[in-house]
């Protein structure tokens, strides 16, 4: 009676030990995975481009923006935007912060100029 009692007992727990890890593995890659891409240094900021992967759908692409302190082991995030257009930019735009970052040639943009021109009129001869 003691030996049956001890491989019950032992198969249950077997059971269950299986089941248990089995539930953790199967939640657990339905986790978000976070993947650094690319990363630039510009002076005192930090630019990261990340891809964020959860269980379902495609990929989240994220800029994050971090500024270095006066100690530079210390760093600030300072924001972060998604990516919406993943062909067709060079020029990254942090609106709150107002930087601009040209990822095509790894450097800070200066200000973008929009330049348009009128056409004049002739003017009239007598």
């Amino acid at each position: 009676m003691i030996k049956d009692t001890k491989w019950q007992l032992t198969s249950i727990t077997s059971l269950s030990s299986f089941l248990f890890l089995g539930f953790v593995i199967f939640f657990g890659k339905m986790l978000v995975t976070l993947k650094k891409k690319n990363q630039w240094n510009i002076g005192n900021y930090k630019i990261e481009y990340f891809e964020e992967r959860g269980f379902s759908g495609g990929p989240l692409l994220v800029y994050k923006l971090n500024k270095y302190t006066e100690f530079p082991v210390f760093i600030k995030e300072i924001e972060s935007k998604e990516d919406t257009d993943t062909i067709n930019n060079c020029i990254i735009k942090f609106p709150t912060s107002k930087f601009q970052f040209n990822k095509c040639t790894g450097g800070r943009s200066s200000k973008l100029q929009l330049t348009i021109e009128i056409p004049t009129a002739p003017t009239p001869t007598h």
